[in-house]
């Protein structure tokens, strides 16, 4: 395997630059996901480096050749596509053994490659099976298959779950993940799903309007997002505006006082707070510590696994506070499940847990 590195790479559509002066190394056996909302460049970025797309400007690097002007055929890429694109008309095996044939492959050596590949994604026993005799998750096995039979360099995924459905995502997912450090294969996944990154990537690199906003591991993007877009985009976060009136006081558009932890590297005056809604709590009637505000529940939605509270603050600012169901319903420290709207709280969060971002 091979790393591949990204230097000042652009991609412009007339006078609109899909891809703005991106640089990005992604490290040999590393699984690294582009990540953000449609149109942020994360597809052409990918497509940039398989060779499907003509960079405007800056160099495409795999391993220590520049690959940046070469046509796909001659970078030893392997592509798994949204819409996997098997040919409907051949079996699984001829599907996955047709990237060997075009190199050439010698018909003794296919047999044995396809075989093997077909194994590893667990469809040995396929191999006769037309695309239409399969399930939605064999076909994305068998596009998985394709591209690793011709035993790329690097391994390039562009959405290739969007098309299963949300309990077979799951499986799959975890299926990918557990082939690629297996086989060490270098690996850049592109989605627009966060959890999906959050739990296939090694690092995350999240885009908007071409231009990278930040990189890093799941838990650095999650605990310490750069700016407001990734703080929204990576979870869900509750904002509020306001000015730094001293070092580790805030005070809100709507007249808080909010003590944070001051680490000196946020802005000065002006500036927004993060507030993660798993780190915020309720509690029925008053309660006194840092950050303890009155409140009156606005909405409330069950989801299972944990509850969900909307909060309006004597301010008229609003918090969503995320608890776990981690009790019974008829427990009565369970406070959330006698929630109804109109009910008067407390929602409070540690200063530790409000991140000073600069206005969007």
């Amino acid at each position: 395997m091979s790393q591949v590195t990204l230097r000042h790479l652009a991609k412009r559509f007339g006078s609109v630059a899909a891809v703005d002066d991106v640089d990005l190394e992604v490290r040999e056996g590393e699984l690294v996901a582009l990540l953000g909302p449609s149109g942020c460049g994360k597809t052409t970025t990918l497509r940039m480096i398989a060779g499907f797309i003509a960079a405007s400007s800056g160099q495409i690097l795999i391993g220590d050749k520049d690959v940046t002007h070469l046509p796909p055929y001659r970078r030893n890429t392997g592509m798994v596509f949204q819409g996997y694109a098997l040919f409907p008309h051949m079996t699984v095996f001829q599907n996955v053994a047709f990237g060997l044939e075009m190199r050439r492959v010698s018909k003794a050596d296919i047999a044995p490659r396809v075989a093997e590949a077909l194994r590893l994604v667990q469809l040995g026993h396929l191999g006769d099976r037309l695309p239409r005799q399969l399930s939605g998750g064999q076909q994305q096995r068998v596009a998985l298959a394709r591209a690793l039979v011709i035993r790329p360099e690097v391994f390039l995924l562009d959405e290739p779950l969007s098309n299963l459905d949300a309990k077979l995502r799951l499986s799959v997912r975890i299926e990918i993940r557990q082939l690629q450090q297996s086989l060490g294969l270098t690996t850049v996944f592109v989605t627009h799903d966060q959890e999906e990154a959050l739990t296939l990537a090694d690092r995350l690199v999240v885009m908007s309007q071409g231009r990278v906003q930040q990189i890093g591991s799941p838990t650095e993007l999650y605990e310490r997002p750069a700016n407001h877009f990734v703080a929204d985009f990576i979870g869900r976060s509750n904002f509020l505006e306001g000015t730094v009136t001293a070092p580790g006081h805030f005070r809100t558009k709507g007249g808080l006082d909010v003590a944070f932890a001051d680490t000196g590297a946020g802005p000065r005056g002006a500036g927004v707070l993060a507030i993660r809604p798993e780190k915020a709590s309720l509690q029925a009637g008053d309660a006194a510590g840092p950050n303890a505000f009155a409140a009156q529940v606005s909405f409330v939605t069950y989801l299972g696994s944990a509850t969900e509270v909307r909060a309006r603050l004597a301010s008229g600012e609003e918090v969503t506070v995320t608890q776990p169901n981690a009790t019974p319903v008829d427990d009565p420290r369970r406070a959330t499940a006698a929630l109804a709207v109109g009910t008067p709280v407390t929602v409070s969060w540690p200063p530790a847990a409000a991140l000073l971002l600069a206005p969007p």
